[in-house]
């Protein structure tokens, strides 16, 4: 699907900086944020999945230590 990706002059100025940089062109460099935020997004995720079941396990040990 293609669609139409309207920047203005600062965020033009960074797409174009970023392609320069690592040598892909402005089409891949729009592909690569998106990659790098998505990843981002659910490795959070993960981290809070993981620490909210530590703190459950924990919680849960230190509950029936204290009784």
């Amino acid at each position: 699907m293609a669609i139409k990706l309207r920047l203005d002059e600062d965020y033009a100025r960074k797409r174009n900086e970023l392609a320069q940089r690592v040598g892909m062109s402005k089409h891949e460099a729009v592909l690569h944020a998106i990659d790098e935020e998505y990843n981002r997004m659910t490795h959070r995720q993960r981290v809070t999945d993981a620490l909210n079941q530590s703190v459950e396990r924990w919680g849960d040990a230190l509950e029936q230590l204290g009784q």
